[in-house]
């Protein structure tokens, strides 16, 4: 007989192929069948430390799946079950590898951005001890807690997470704990938010700042804040950067942008990936959201700014649907007001909240909506023509249109929507892969993120280099083009869920798509990249699963020692705007300003846009922009000098 009685319990064990028990990932679905068109998700949460679980389930549910994932390195396991009235059902689970252990090659997975519950953390859902767990359960080498504004929690993680059993040989077999915190100004939505890690953490009590009204002031305290944190040997990415609060970047046109060390493109946190990939790079929500795009851009001024791909996972032990934050609690109170008792969906929805939860998504007002400036994390819900036949109707009109379009479409791509979601809440599910050749040590990882040796996956293990670049320059370094403007690449990619496609882009644009369905590719390719400056990997396939490389940048003999030579003069800008902290970039100043800011600035604009940002600079004007700019920097040391004579001689 089926359950009927409101609940029964399901427990087991789960084991790797030697019959020891490990920790892993285990989530519990409705429906004896995986279909990407129903939010299925139950619970999602981590096995104890000898592998065991334990849960309910609930009446009227007909079947259940369980899940099991232990990260990349893993086999991806599903087992349909059904419950029987009056009887508990147990279950144990044998999960085998997929590839050898990483870290024997050097490469160690993990997350940068994770949240934890009170009374330690502040910013999450679940306890310090549940995310430590998770970690191991998804496979992570190394991670971070980077609380908003506080280390509360560091100690505690690191204890957790190094007294966890896993199975990684390298690096001794223990998990890796950085010091982290998340940094904002003091009004949290009003610059943006700084993942901080390692050396220079403790200058977070000395973080604080008033935020000036006047945007360059603004602008320039919250960048010398950054600037001192590198200073101080820290490692500084720049958090859900497709946020308008991020608004520091973007407002002085990137020249914030290069200075920080990394961009989270990837947020599972804020749902930021799209729904489906785009044939045409160009069109709306290719390629992710606002933040590739944004990425791309600064990619192609020139930067050598690498990608991270975190979590942000400020609920774990709950389905998408329940109140997250921000994306996930708007799309998730939309769809808990879609769904049945059997997952299903119901378009009743619109008699209710749901349909003034998507007006507010909308934009909507008393005169209707504005199509075109619609949210991405919305406008994916629609096709391009129930969009176009929203155009000037007021709200009870695309109410009616929506009702309509329900069964048709927009049913099913809120599904895919929040399918997506539920798949990577988890801390450490969506992570960064990075190589390191002389061992994990705090130094040696931020230093790697910084280089970007690294690639960004949910699940797929993807490697690339391009004419035969070593393991160790594989991402964020230089190769080499042959003199006719081409280049081999090597795509080797091993999957535990099925690949859809593989998508080659240079400079932001598709150069090539590559049907696969498959779990495993490996290929060379010969290139045509005569022109381009950099190309990325981005790999799609079912379950939601994802990976991309971080750039790898093109060059010939020409242009290769001018990329070194900018790393000086970017390295040199820094240390004189940290020696100077009221100089901004942008911006006016007041005749009272002295003199040598004045000079200092016009020194950095002349240096900044027209050589550093410039892809075509030569070697030469990259280190006559050095020469120009010591010179100035060692007259404006006499300014200083002077001025600071003049005011003590105007002394009383």
């Amino acid at each position: 007989m089926e359950n009927a009685d409101g609940k029964t319990t399901v427990s087991g064990q789960i084991f790797n192929i030697k019959g020891q028990p490990v920790i892993a990932e285990i989530q519990i679905h409705s429906g004896n069948a995986y279909s990407p068109y129903r939010y299925s998700a139950i619970r999602t949460y981590p096995t104890d430390k000898d592998g065991s679980f334990s849960f309910d389930v609930p009446a009227p549910y007909n079947g259940f799946r369980l899940v099991v994932s232990k990260g990349s390195e893993y086999e991806y396991v599903e087992i349909p079950f059904s419950v029987t009235d009056g009887y508990n059902t147990s279950i144990r689970v044998k999960i085998a590898r997929i590839i050898d252990d990483l870290t024997l090659k050097h490469w160690y997975a993990g997350d940068c951005h994770q949240h934890s519950a009170r009374p330690l953390g502040s910013d999450g859902r679940d306890p310090v001890e549940k995310v430590a767990l998770q970690n191991i359960a998804m496979g992570n080498s190394w991670g971070v807690l980077s609380e908003h504004r506080h280390m509360n929690s560091t100690e505690a993680f690191f204890s957790e997470t190094m007294g966890l059993p896993t199975d990684f040989a390298g690096n001794g077999g223990q998990f890796f704990p950085v010091r982290g915190h998340e940094w904002t100004a003091a009004d949290r939505d009003a610059q943006g938010h700084m993942n901080v890690l390692g050396p220079g953490t403790e200058l977070l009590l000395s973080s604080d700042f008033n935020n000036e009204p006047d945007t360059e002031k603004r602008n320039a305290e919250h960048a010398r804040r950054i600037l001192e944190f590198q200073a101080a040997g820290a490692f500084v990415q720049a958090n859900h950067p497709m946020n308008p609060r991020l608004r520091f970047m973007r407002e002085v046109g990137y020249d914030r942008g290069w200075f920080v060390d990394a961009f989270e493109v990837w947020n599972s946190g804020e749902g930021t990936i799209s729904l489906t990939p785009h044939e045409d790079p160009s069109e709306q929500m290719s390629y992710g959201t606002k933040a590739f795009t944004e990425w791309f851009k600064l990619l192609n001024l020139g930067a050598r700014t690498p990608a991270t791909a975190t979590t942000d996972s400020h609920n774990l032990d709950v389905p998408a649907k329940a109140v997250g934050s921000g994306t996930i609690a708007t799309v998730g109170a939309l769809f808990s007001s879609l769904i049945k008792s059997d997952g299903t969906l119901n378009e009743t929805f619109y008699d209710g909240q749901g349909f003034d939860l998507l007006w507010g998504m909308m934009g909507g007002t008393d005169t209707g909506i504005n199509v075109e400036s619609i949210a991405p994390n919305t406008r994916v819900i629609y096709s391009e023509p129930v969009l176009e036949s929203l155009k000037g109707l007021a709200k009870a009109d695309v109410k009616e249109v929506l009702r309509k379009e329900f069964n048709g479409n927009i049913a099913e791509r809120i599904a895919l929507f929040m399918g997506y979601l539920q798949g990577g809440l988890s801390s450490g599910n969506t992570k960064t892969y990075v190589h390191i050749p002389d061992g994990l040590t705090e130094e040696s990882l931020l230093g790697a993120l910084k280089n970007g040796q690294s690639f960004l996956t949910n699940g797929p293990i993807l490697f690339a280099s391009l004419n035969g670049q070593a393991p160790d320059s594989r991402y964020g370094h230089e190769a080499v083009l042959n003199a006719d403007g081409t280049a081999t690449l090597n795509i080797d990619l091993l999957s535990n869920r099925n690949i859809n496609c593989i998508y080659i882009l240079a400079d932001g644009e598709l150069l090539q798509k590559i049907p696969v369905n498959n779990h495993r590719y490996q290929e060379n390719l010969t290139l045509s990249l005569s022109g381009k400056s950099w190309v990325l990997v981005d790999v799609w396939g079912e379950r939601y699963t994802r990976a991309l490389t971080n750039p790898i940048f093109l060059t010939t003999n020409d242009t290769k020692d001018a990329m070194a030579a900018k790393d000086e003069l970017v390295n040199l800008i820094k240390s004189s705007m940290c020696a100077n902290p009221t100089v901004e970039l942008v911006g006016h100043f007041t005749p009272e300003q002295p003199e040598y800011i004045v000079k200092l600035k016009e020194a950095l604009d002349a240096v900044t846009r027209p050589v550093l940002f410039n892809v075509k600079a030569t070697k030469e004007e990259v280190n006559n922009a050095i020469a120009f700019l010591k010179e100035q920097m060692d007259s404006i040391e006499q300014s200083k000098t002077s001025h600071q004579y003049q005011l003590d001689a105007k002394a009383p």
